[in-house]
């Protein structure tokens, strides 16, 4: 659970500018018909964040209950 956390933290902090850069090719190419302001506040990215953490907890905490109860040797065993 540790570990995908850190994944999501690092994933957000990557995102962030990576949408940016995305929304801003998007932008240059839709041309003149299409025109949006971007507005990046703190608020929308605490409650961005939020929302991420609190989804990706939750998931960790239902596959968390699956992964104890998951039998590693007779899944191997299956396989054979």
């Amino acid at each position: 659970m540790t570990q995908n956390l850190f994944f999501t933290v690092i994933g957000f902090i990557l995102g962030i500018p990576l949408g940016l850069y995305i929304l801003e090719l998007m932008w240059m190419s839709s041309g003149d018909a299409f025109y949006i302001v971007p507005s990046l506040t703190v608020t929308n990215v605490l409650l961005t964040a939020a929302i991420i953490f609190t989804l990706s907890i939750v998931v960790n905490l239902m596959f968390s209950r699956k992964i104890k109860k998951l039998n590693m040797v007779e899944s191997l065993k299956h396989l054979e």
